[in-house]
């Protein structure tokens, strides 16, 4: 069994059942990260947006669901005829992810789910990691389901219901935070944290709780 069967159960805060849920499936998304991304939508989502970030098209086809948008450049899959695009430049100043990120912030998602996050070139998957830091704040929370683990991003707070004794390390991706732990072995209460490695390797029991007094935090629960 992958990481990916043994999700753990998020719940941003302040987020509801109502609140819309973007999907977003990158190049490189295989058809079980998006599988996951899209049944957590499903599920704590009222309504769901879901997003072919230019060669992620293949994967929603892969898994016979059709997208509601696609986003990028074409230089990986071209934009489908029967479906709304929004397409860029090839020489542009920014990825199509971030493209997306943004059009799925306007377009009243309050979470997003990326399928395909470490899918691709390793400058990519760092240019990945870095845009969903960079685009946290916009969102109650983003969270990405991969073959090595999750990892869920937020500025306000989220509670993760996992199995005990499961690793997982806090880091601070987008400068300094200030953040409260419980529910770990090692628990934090308005510690300051900095890009590095404080964070790294914590235990949890079978509630964690991180709330975000300011900046941005990320959880990693890697595949054991």
């Amino acid at each position: 069994m992958g990481a990916l069967h043994r999700s753990p159960r998020i719940r941003f805060r302040s987020s509801r059942k109502d609140g819309a849920v973007s999907v977003l499936a990158l190049t490189g998304a295989t058809a079980s990260e998006l599988r996951a991304a899209d049944g957590w939508a499903r599920a704590n989502g009222g309504r769901v947006l879901r997003i072919a970030v230019d060669g992620g098209l293949l994967a929603w086809r892969e898994i016979r669901r059709r997208c509601d948008l696609y986003v990028g450049d074409g230089d990986s899959a071209a934009p489908p005829r029967d479906t709304e695009s929004i397409l860029y430049e090839t020489d542009k100043a920014f990825s199509d992810l971030a493209g997306a990120l943004d059009v799925a912030h306007r377009r009243g998602a309050r979470v997003g789910c990326v399928a395909g996050l470490t899918g691709g070139r390793l400058d990519h998957e760092w240019g990945n990691l870095l845009e969903l830091a960079a685009h946290v704040r916009k969102f109650r929370g983003l969270l990405a389901p991969t073959p090595r683990g999750w990892v869920v991003l937020t500025a306000g707070g989220v509670t993760v219901e996992t199995l005990p004794g499961r690793t997982f390390s806090l880091f601070a991706p987008a400068g300094p935070a200030r953040v409260d732990l419980s529910g770990s072995r090692w628990t934090l209460r308005d510690a300051r944290l900095r890009p590095g490695s404080r964070g790294l390797s914590n235990v949890t029991g079978e509630r964690l709780r991180l709330t975000v007094r300011s900046g941005a935090a990320c959880l990693v629960f890697p595949e054991p």
